[in-house]
C-alpha cells in the first residue's frame, strides 16, 4: 500500500493488524494514486514523510516480533546515483 494513509492511520493500522495476529505488513514510498510498478508515472513521497510513517508503523505494532517491511520506488523514480 501506499502507506495507509497519514501517521496516525499508519499507527492504528499497524496495531490492529498486529494484534490480529498478522505477521507483518508493508509500506511504499509512492504518493496516493499509487501507479503499478511497472508503468511510467511513479512519484514518491518526500523522505521525511516516508521516514514519519515508518516510524508511525514501528510505533504501531504490540510485538517486535511483527515485521514493517518498507520499500521504495526511488530506483524506478530518480534512478541509480
Amino acid at each position: 500500500d501506499t502507506g495507509w494513509g497519514s501517521p496516525l492511520n499508519i499507527q492504528r493500522t499497524f496495531a490492529v493488524l498486529s494484534k490480529a495476529g498478522a505477521a507483518g505488513a508493508h509500506i511504499e514510498d509512492q504518493t496516493e494514486a499509487k501507479r503499478c510498478g511497472h508503468r511510467d508515472g511513479k512519484k514518491l513521497v518526500s523522505l521525511d514523510s516516508m521516514v514519519g510513517k515508518i516510524k508511525a508503523a514501528l510505533d504501531g505494532r504490540n510485538s517486535d516480533a511483527f515485521v514493517v517491511m518498507a520499500r521504495t520506488d526511488a530506483f524506478a523514480v530518480e534512478g541509480l546515483t
